[in-house]
């Protein structure tokens, strides 16, 4: 049978791999270890000697993801909200992120540059309006980029 410090060893090893590849919220990485079959306390202890160390930290995270998603592929901040909550950050620190995000670059802007990258100059007014409507935009948002753009009703 190995020693708790073996198997300790062994998690603080893979999340050490996992971290070198990417960057990863506490509860995507508790969701990892527990799918890889380590147990609870182990994880729970490998993330805590990670996270003192701060190469866990959910507000960094929160903050990098925000920038490279809304320079890829600009969404609203509805949307923003969910896709950090699905990757585990807590309500309240989507709240400042997203609020610094949008605060920043007015929504509209991020909603002008979608439309331009999606459809270029020519796009049918309805397809427009569905499609910042999935990206998590306002109604007001979209009703302004409709206005603003000639977009035609065809």
């Amino acid at each position: 049978m190995r020693s708790r410090q073996d198997v300790l060893a062994d998690v603080k090893e893979y999340v050490l791999r996992l971290l070198g590849r990417k960057d990863y919220t506490e509860k995507q990485l508790q969701a990892k270890l527990a799918r890889k079959g380590y147990t609870r306390p182990s994880a729970a202890e490998a993330i805590r000697y990670f996270k003192e160390r701060n190469l866990i930290n959910d507000e960094k995270f929160a903050f990098r993801y925000s920038e490279a998603r809304l320079d890829s592929r600009p969404c609203g901040p509805r949307l923003l909200e969910f896709e950090l909550a699905r990757k585990g950050i807590e309500k309240k620190l989507i709240k400042q992120v997203v609020g610094k995000m949008f605060e920043a670059k007015p929504e509209t802007e991020f909603a002008r540059e979608a439309v331009r990258r999606k459809f270029g100059r020519k796009a049918e007014r309805e397809k427009v309006y569905r499609f910042l409507l999935r990206r998590g935009f306002s109604f007001d948002v979209i009703t302004g980029t409709l206005n603003r753009a000639r977009i035609t009703n065809e």
